[in-house]
């Protein structure tokens, strides 16, 4: 299963369809809150990857465990919800997971290449990727990593 969390999910829908016609199965989650709960218990069995939008949406910022003060401006929620999940499943996370941005905000970008390094999770830029086949192509690459055992 491959999770997609990102507000603008639709918005990569080519890349999402690649994975699927790969034989993929994949859902998409459209804000932290509802990721945090849908992925804080996910059992550790079972090939999964989870790709984290570094500046994503909330349900409510009014009830949600990510506020702006807590997530820069809501810039590194996506952060947070990783360094969350890390801290509720020690089982799948962080090797599952992948960080996504297309940040132009220095200290977003700094705070999300530490956290890559020190989690030693893939952080991936959109503006790299090229083309769904080439997205797909990523995610497989990362899942052959989790199955050999190569987490990082």
């Amino acid at each position: 299963m491959i999770y997609f969390i990102d507000e603008d999910a639709t918005a990569f829908g080519a890349w999402l369809l690649e994975l699927e016609l790969r034989g993929r199965e994949v859902d998409t989650i459209a804000n932290a809150d509802a990721a945090f709960q849908m992925l804080c218990n996910m059992p550790a069995d079972g090939e999964r990857l989870v790709v984290i939008d570094v500046m994503l949406a909330v349900a409510d910022p009014f009830s949600t465990q990510f506020p702006s003060e807590r997530t820069d401006g809501s810039l590194e929620t996506g952060l947070f919800l990783l360094r969350d999940l890390c801290e509720q499943n020690t089982q799948v996370f962080p090797h599952a997971a992948i960080l996504l941005t297309n940040t132009t905000n220095d200290t977003t970008r700094r705070s999300a290449v530490t956290m890559s390094r020190n989690l030693r999770v893939p952080l991936w830029e959109k503006s790299t990727i090229y083309s769904p086949v080439d997205f797909a192509d990523r995610v497989d690459a990362r899942l052959a990593e989790l199955s050999a055992g190569r987490p990082g």
